[in-house]
């Protein structure tokens, strides 16, 4: 009984990530992982990427894997057809994607924040060359709501909504459901189909009450009342009911929690930073050197810096590195030296830069020379591999073992950072 009990909890922690299925928080749009590149500006430039082979073939793939094939060619032809984009009275800019007027067709506005979606496409870099796939429940958590296209067509009785977003393009399937028209038809359509049925065809000679006794009720018009409705009779063939239609396939969600999943790839924890600058520095007595009292010297600097970082949803970033610097400076009484030093970086990520601060030992493997440094640092991207992303980065050193010197006391460097 007792291990019964303890089974219990277990199952229900094992289930629990099923049951919840959490959305994954987005809070960028665009990179080299848009699905369409330049960002999308008016509906001219979205028809013109609806109107690319390559766009087209991709968006079926999209569809196709996410199981809704046949919405595919009818998103493109609503894109391709579209003449203007329009959410109302005022300004797309002013209007929530929430708020847009229900019915077809493709819409102008802007997609709150806290909206989520079954699946939104991306075409990430895979072995050189971009790959149409989906990343599954996705909430947009950015900052700001983001400008977008709204899309709604119907297929099959089913009103499919999709939001395009103009930074990169990822359409995206916001909802699934029977189209209110086609709902409003049926009803429409059942009472004129049941009175059908139910009258008897002109100069018709009605049936003795006897002749059908234990049988289905008599069509007889004096029998019929509202509240006892005769049963219909099965509805010709060439007007087959909505409801003995095919089902659709499952709604995307479904599909997707059966596909395979597809996992955003995030840049590699570890990068490698190869640099070059200068520092100045105050520096004691060296007799092996010829230097008999303390003495300043400018020197040029070339480094290399080895390390691994952790970034946060928040987008901070925590880093650990190492790394080792020589100076260089082609004069006969100078010296030059080989020294190694230990950092951590706090980094704050904005889109594709970042800025950070952090601290250092400074030369730690000399007793007489070792100290702490205060050091600042930006980053720019270059250009984004989704595992090996590469920034231009600049960094500044203030030797703090003068304090009160930093114009004596400091070392600046920039050069390349890639996530290895």
């Amino acid at each position: 009984m007792r291990g019964r009990v303890w089974m219990l909890p277990m199952l229900l922690l094992c289930a629990s990530p099923v049951w919840a299925q959490p959305y994954s928080n987005a809070r960028r749009l665009g990179g080299p992982s848009s699905f369409y590149k330049p960002a999308l500006t008016n509906v001219a430039s979205l028809k013109r990427m609806a109107d690319r082979p390559a766009i087209a073939n991709d968006v079926r793939k999209v569809f196709g894997d996410a199981g809704i094939p046949e919405a595919a060619d009818a998103f493109l032809a609503a894109v391709t057809a579209a003449t203007s984009a329009s959410s109302g009275p005022r300004a797309p800019s002013a209007v929530s994607c929430d708020a847009v007027a229900p019915g077809e067709g493709v819409f102008e506005c802007q997609e709150p924040v806290g909206s989520t979606f079954e699946w939104m496409a991306y075409r990430p870099i895979v072995k050189g060359r971009r790959v149409p796939d989906r990343l599954l429940r996705v909430r947009w958590a950015g900052k700001r709501p983001f400008a977008a296209f709204l899309v709604r067509v119907t297929v099959r009785d089913r009103l499919y909504t999709f939001v395009v977003p103009k930074p990169c393009a990822n359409i995206s399937l916001v909802s699934v459901r029977e189209n209110p028209n086609a709902v409003t038809q049926r009803t429409d359509a059942a009472p004129n189909r049941d009175a059908a049925n139910a009258a008897p065809a002109p100069n018709a000679a009605l049936p003795p009450p006897s002749a059908d006794a234990g049988a289905r009720p008599s069509t007889g018009g004096g029998n019929l009342t509202p509240a006892s409705p005769p049963s219909p009779a099965p509805p010709p063939s060439t007007s087959p009911a909505p409801s003995t239609s095919p089902a659709p396939s499952a709604p995307p969600s479904a599909n997707a929690a059966d596909a395979a999943s597809v996992s955003g790839e995030k840049p590699s924890p570890f990068f490698a930073d190869v640099l070059v600058g200068g520092e100045r520095r105050n520096r004691p007595a060296d007799l092996v050197e010829g230097k008999r009292t303390d003495f300043t010297q400018g020197s040029g600097f070339i480094g290399l810096k080895i390390g691994a970082g952790k970034t946060f949803q928040s987008n901070w970033e925590l880093a650990g590195a190492v790394g080792i610097g020589g100076m260089f400076l082609f004069k006969h009484d100078t010296i030059n030296q080989w020294p190694w030093f230990a950092e951590v970086e706090v980094n704050k990520h904005f889109g594709r830069a970042f800025i950070g601060a952090g601290a250092s030992i400074w030369d730690f493997t000399r007793s007489d020379l070792w100290t702490p440094s205060a050091d600042v640092r930006f980053g720019i991207e270059l250009g984004r591999h989704p595992r090996h992303p590469l920034f231009f980065v600049g960094e500044g050193r203030w030797y703090v073992d003068h304090r009160t010197h930093l114009e004596t006391h400091r070392q600046m460097w920039g050069g390349l950072r890639i996530h290895l």
